[in-house]
């Protein structure tokens, strides 16, 4: 099989989203408002409150000084449509008139990341999709990489982004790597205005990880966002043209 670029077959936007945002913050940091308006008016919906609560969370969830963390907490009670902002034996609530966004931190919450202080730092920034599909890999229990769309100040900041999905207590659960947060799945889905494009569970990766890892030996390997992304697709490809290589990697697990 002649390996195709599946990248070549979706526009990934983040590359534009963050050039769009990075020239809001500059003409902001220099005070040019007239450019401000100017590139806000380019877009369709604005996500400011959202943009505020989501430095909010991540500063919670962050290492850092809590004078800061509390300064970024009583903020939020100015906008309009959240009711109350409380933290609560570690972990964060925020009413709004949409619903409840709670928040806990990854490292305090899920077995295997007690120690792991890149979450409590920005290195756990920039991995989405290889920490995801590790993460997935790792809960014992049913549980999803979801990938598709989150966004920034507006419509115009459009990341194609990962996390995982999973059930608890008969709740659903969004574990987010890059935010060091675990949040109720209405509350993720409202702060991010998060448009799932895939879901893969943990058994499928598992499974195809084995597979991978034989055509990986023949030099042929695929970039996490497009397993994500056409995994069911890729997985019908490499049956079609290796099938020999899952005979092989059921072998190994004999």
């Amino acid at each position: 099989m002649e390996e195709r670029s599946f990248q070549k077959l979706f526009v990934d936007p983040s590359a534009e989203a963050s050039e769009w945002e990075d020239a809001v913050y500059q003409a902001g940091i220099s005070g040019d408002d007239k450019e401000v308006e100017r590139l806000f008016m380019q877009a369709n919906e604005i996500y400011l409150d959202e943009s505020q609560i989501n430095t909010a969370i991540e500063e919670f969830t962050r290492k850092g000084p809590q004078e800061e963390k509390d300064r970024l907490l009583e903020g939020l009670k100015k906008i309009d449509w959240i009711k109350n902002v409380k933290v609560e034996n570690g972990i964060l609530r925020i009413d709004t008139e949409k619903g409840p966004l709670m928040v806990a931190l990854i490292n305090e919450s899920l077995n295997g990341y007690e120690n792991d202080l890149r979450l409590l730092t920005n290195g756990r920034k920039g991995f989405c999709h290889t920490d995801s599909i590790k993460m997935c890999r790792q809960y014992q229990q049913d549980s999803y990489v979801v990938t598709g769309y989150i966004y920034g100040l507006s419509d115009k900041a459009k990341y194609l982004h990962s996390w995982v999905e999973f059930e608890a207590g008969g709740k659903e659960f969004v574990a987010d790597y890059t935010m060091n947060a675990l949040i109720n799945k209405e509350g993720y889905y409202m702060l991010k205005h998060a448009k799932e494009r895939s879901r893969v569970s943990n058994k499928q990766i598992k499974d195809d990880w084995k597979i991978l890892g034989q055509l990986a030996k023949r030099g042929i390997t695929f970039k996490e966002n497009e397993y994500l992304v056409f995994r069911d697709e890729i997985m019908r490809d490499l049956e079609k043209n290796f099938g020999d290589n899952k005979k092989d990697s059921d072998r190994e697990d004999r």
